[in-house]
Parts: structure tokens; sequence; C-alpha cells
């Protein structure tokens, strides 16, 4: 093999590793990812398609971490190289995922759009994967609009991904149907394995708290939730709909922890629901929280409201309390996915 071809093999490889990865909730998808892209930028050129692989794994990335924006950015550059170049299996699930990101943030209608853009795309059938996401994403955007279930009748295959999966759990157990949600858990895709094990605990956690085996799924959620927090992970819960919100409810008494709430807000967001704070915000603690995107220091916010550097020390300190938050960044992060500023 000549030595000027293996740069482009490279970048698809390590493009296709950090896919893997993203969809297995890897931790080293991010790497394998900007691997490839930089690869393709030092070796190729900037106008290479190679590394839409690696975008789309990027941004699946940044959708699990609640960056939703970042997350835009990397599949609009995907979606553009590979409609360009023809290469329609990566663009469709490419499409796929801008839809799940519509979806996060609270717009199912442009969800909906997105899903049939990316089936006008080509005539040729998506591979089960794609379609499953399709699929997927499709249930809780109508369930969202309340346009009602696009599976009724059932569909002809059963799915073969976790996702569906467990999106299909989720809606049985949110409409109070727990006989429904075991039959489909008993019906999981046996050949995903280790790819779907997020994806089957959080389903088994549902149907326990269905079945009233509640402290069971408390252990299962706790588990998970200390699994995912340090990358921050947020988005993979978002397939599980609405009956993810009342399981981390049974947490127990007193403020979620950060990343428990910060979980809750993705979830509601996706549903087009608010999440109402445990314990509200006073009206000054809403006008301080107002000023943190601004980046005024604590003397420049106590000069605007006319008080004290330390009054608004405390009023921090309780804003912190209250999202769940360990710092400024976050508690901005949290307020947003909160819909708490304005």
């Amino acid at each position: 093999m000549p030595i000027e071809a293996a740069p482009i093999f490279q970048v698809h490889g390590h493009g296709t590793l950090g896919l893997v990865e993203a969809v297995a909730h890897l931790p080293g998808a991010e790497a394998s990812a900007r691997r490839s892209i930089e690869l393709a930028e030092h070796q190729l050129g900037v106008r290479s398609p190679a590394p839409a692989t690696a975008e789309v794994a990027l941004a699946i990335v940044h959708r699990e971490r609640g960056e939703l924006d970042l997350a835009v950015e990397r599949l609009d550059a995907a979606i553009a190289h590979t409609t360009r170049w023809g290469r329609w299996p990566l663009a469709g699930l490419a499409v796929v995922e801008r839809a799940l990101v519509d979806l996060a943030a609270g717009r199912p209608d442009d969800a909906l759009a997105h899903l049939a853009r990316g089936s006008a795309l080509t005539a040729v059938p998506p591979a089960p994967f794609v379609d499953d996401r399709h699929r997927a994403v499709e249930l809780l955007a109508r369930r969202a609009l309340g346009t009602g279930d696009p599976e009724t009748p059932a569909p002809t295959r059963p799915p073969v991904t976790a996702e569906l999966a467990l999106v299909r759990v989720g809606l049985a157990v949110a409409d109070s149907d727990p006989g429904r949600a075991r039959r489909l858990l008993d019906e999981w895709p046996t050949k995903i394995d280790p790819l779907g094990a997020f994806e089957r605990a959080l389903a088994e956690a549902l149907v326990e708290r269905a079945v009233g085996s509640v402290a069971d799924a408390r252990r299962r959620v706790e588990a998970l939730l200390a699994s995912t927090a340090p990358a921050r992970l947020v988005g993979p819960y978002v397939l599980g709909g609405p009956a993810v919100t009342a399981l981390l409810a049974d947490l127990g008494a007193g403020r979620p922890s950060g990343h428990a709430a910060a979980v809750v807000a993705a979830v509601a967001r996706a549903g087009g629901r608010r999440v109402d704070l445990a314990d509200p915000l006073s009206a000054r603690e809403v006008e301080v929280l107002q000023l943190l995107p601004t980046r005024m220091t604590n003397a420049d916010i106590a000069a605007e409201l006319f008080v004290s550097t330390n009054t608004v020390k405390t009023h921090l300190k309780h804003i912190y309390q209250k999202l769940g938050a360990t710092d400024r960044d976050e508690a901005v992060r949290h307020a947003r996915d909160l819909h708490l500023l304005g």
C-alpha cells in the first residue's frame, strides 16, 4: 500500500472508533473523534469529507453532555460533507442525530421535520441501526406533541438497538402499563451487548419502579448516575422519556445532586416541560441569577442591585445549593436547562 494512502485509513479508523464509542457512551469517544479530525486537517486538507464520521461522533458526545449548540455545529458540517459527496448512509445517521438534538432542545416539531428530510435523502432503505434511531426519535417527538403513537399498529420488525428498545419500555411505563413494559423488556435485543448496557439498566430501573420494586430501582439509578456523572452525560437519559423524571424523584428527600438535577432538566426539556425547584429561588436570588451569564463580578452585581458584596455572596451560596451547582458556570448551565434565565 502506498505510504500516502495511510492517512485516509487512519482518519476513517479513528472516526469509526469514535462513533462506536460515542454510541456506547464510552469515555474515549471524544479523543478518537478529535484525532480523526486533526489527522484530516493536517494530512488531507480541510475540504476532505473523510472526517464526517468523526464529526457525527463528536456531535453525539456534545449532545450527551447537553452541549446542544456545539452538537448542531458538528452535525451541520457532517450533513454538508456527506450530502455533497454522496455518503448517504452516514448522511442519514447525521440527519437523525440532528433530529435528536432538536428533541433534546424541546423542539419536537423541528425533530419531525428533520426526520422527514432524512427520509427524502435517498430511496435506499436506511440501515436497521439508523432506522431504529429514527423510530425512537419519532416516538418521543410525537408523544411530546400529543399527536399519537406512530407504532400503532405495531411495526413488523422488532428493535435491533438498545435506544429504540429503551424508548418503547419508557413509554409503556409512562402509560402506566407495567405489563407491556415487562414484555418489552423481555424482548430486549440480545445482540448489542455491551453497547446497550446503559439503556438496558435504565429500562430495568423503569420497570422495577413500575412494578413496585422502588428500592431496587433506586439502587440501579444511583449506580447509573454515578457512572455518568464524571463525563456529565445527560443525553442518554432522554430516551427513557418522561418516566425518568419520576424515577429520579425517588432518590430521596432533599436537593438532588448537581448531576441528577441536570438529568431531570434535560428530560423535562425534551418533553417540553419546565421543572420547578424543590426549594424555589427568592425574588432577589432570581435577580442575581439573571446577572450571572454577564460575567459581572460580585462587586459589579452588588452595585447593580444596591446591596453589599457579602449579600451577593450569600445569594450565590443559596443559588448554588438550590440548583445543585458547585460554581458559577455550572449554575448558569443548570439555570438554562431549567428555563430560569430570561
